[in-house]
């Protein structure tokens, strides 16, 4: 910033989500009062202070039937804005530390929390949690690394689950800032896919019957027959913005009433695999077919959430990162979705993943900080404690909504608590539980000694934690 600049002065007191502008500099003068200033890099730098303060994206996106392809929307606004993180730069108090990391790994492919695992990242929550029955027994099923430490569960309070779904949203803004630093910088490259696990092994109970899968395209074919007719039928309900021929494609990969090919296929790869699971990367086609199928789920959700007849256009629901900052309607959507795929997909299973690798050498051998200047698990430490540092703040301005079950989990000093209203994350006792136990094994917690007593409440592939804190 030149030294007769003015700092920007940004205020989203006026704005509200869901406020949609004709470009980006008119919504960055409702903000700061100031048009965006000229240059790339000084442009690049207020539109990254502005994201501090609110989300945003094309209105087009938003609403496939807008055409004005410069109109941009809100679609969340924090209140107080995100910290200021320096990690998209050369130096910063997480980049430093998770980009060796990343560059030593070299590359990777997976989900967000499996590199989470892999970089070592909350290792100590994990070593004080993994050796109890309930815990050793979901490690059997997924694996060590294939653990979600940060996945929320149902039958946990809802201050706890926001607690950690903040721990995981902060943990991708890290590693994505330090994934889109590397790249910038033409070290490495990466990008989110979305893989789709076939419903072909669910025909298989023994290996012998592995050679005999041929015999089964017509089983196939009768089943897929079943779940087209029933995308047909909700694509075709009023207003549903559910496409046939993206939905169809991701049944078995792809069109299998009329694509044995891609069934063969399939095949081929469950022979190599031995029967076991295995995954497909989606096409181009199959992804748009998820993000139609996703904010057609988000339709009925509101559907069903409001008792409504019909589905609300989509110029009426709230745009993705509203909806989902809604907990009430992020539970009813796990709860619809699962109704809905089990009627048109099946056993057919799709999910988004991450990959990256360095693919200079050279350059990352010679970086700055690629050899660190700690051993691994300093480097992890220093990162979850920054984390946890990080949370400090948000217990006291992440407001959550309360529901009926989390009355009793609610801490005020007087009056009464109901479902409705709003509290920070200070207020829920298993949220603050759960983080005076992680500062506790950082060495962050308080002088006093303090007990903590878990109990694991075991689920299929999940764990749920509650957790009792006495002085």
């Amino acid at each position: 910033m030149a030294k007769n600049q003015t700092p920007y002065i940004f205020s989203t007191t006026t704005l509200s989500i869901n406020q949609t502008f004709k470009n980006l500099n008119a919504l960055f003068v409702a903000v700061t009062g100031r048009v965006l200033p000229d240059g790339k890099r000084n442009r690049d730098i207020a539109i990254n202070n502005l994201k501090r303060y609110l989300e945003y994206d094309f209105t087009s996106n938003i609403n496939p039937t807008i055409k004005l392809k410069r109109s941009v929307t809100i679609t969340k606004i924090y209140d107080p804005p995100l910290e200021k993180i320096e990690m998209r730069g050369r130096h910063g108090k997480y980049i430093d530390n998770v980009r060796p990391l990343l560059l030593q790994k070299g590359s990777f492919s997976g989900k967000k929390y499996v590199l989470y695992n892999q970089l070592g990242l909350f290792s100590k929550y994990f070593e004080a949690i993994k050796n109890t029955d309930e815990v050793r027994e979901a490690i059997k099923l997924c694996g060590y690394m294939e653990y979600d430490m940060w996945k929320e569960h149902k039958d946990a309070y809802s201050g706890e689950n926001e607690y950690r779904s903040a721990i995981k949203n902060q943990l991708w803004r890290i590693t994505k800032s330090a994934l889109d630093s590397m790249k910038k910088s033409k070290i490495i490259e990466w990008s989110q896919y979305y893989v789709i696990l076939p419903a072909l092994t669910a025909l298989i109970e023994t290996n012998d019957e592995i050679e005999e899968l041929s015999g089964s395209y017509k089983e196939l074919e009768a089943q897929n027959k079943k779940y087209l007719e029933a995308i047909r039928e909700r694509a075709t309900a009023e207003n549903s913005i559910l496409q046939f021929s993206l939905a169809s494609s991701l049944l078995i990969g792809g069109n299998l009433a009329s694509d044995k090919e891609y069934y063969d296929k399939c095949k081929y790869l469950l022979q190599i695999h031995q029967g076991q699971e295995f995954t497909i990367r989606a096409t181009q086609k199959q992804a748009r077919a998820i993000e139609n199928y996703e904010q057609y789920v988000m339709q009925c959700t509101y559907k069903e959430l409001y008792k409504s007849k019909t589905l609300s256009k989509l110029q009426d629901i709230p745009n993705k990162g509203a909806f989902f900052s809604n907990r009430r309607l992020r539970i009813m959507y796990f709860k619809v979705e699962k109704q809905i795929h089990e009627e048109i997909f099946g056993g057919t299973k799709f999910w988004k993943e991450i990959e990256y690798r360095v693919f200079d050498d050279v350059k990352a051998a010679k970086f700055e900080y690629y050899n660190l200047s700690m051993s691994n698990q300093q480097a992890t430490d220093k990162i979850t404690e920054e984390v946890l540092r990080y949370m400090d703040n948000q217990i006291k301005t992440y407001e959550f909504e309360v529901l009926k079950k989390d009355v009793e989990d609610i801490k005020i000093g007087f009056g009464n608590v109901h479902s409705g209203i709003k509290k920070s994350l200070s207020y829920s006792t298993s949220a603050m539980a759960l983080h005076e136990e992680l500062k506790q094994l950082y060495g962050m917690g308080e002088d006093r000694p303090r007990t903590i007593n878990c109990s694991i409440v075991q689920r299929p592939l999940e764990v749920v934690r509650i957790v009792e804190v006495s002085a």
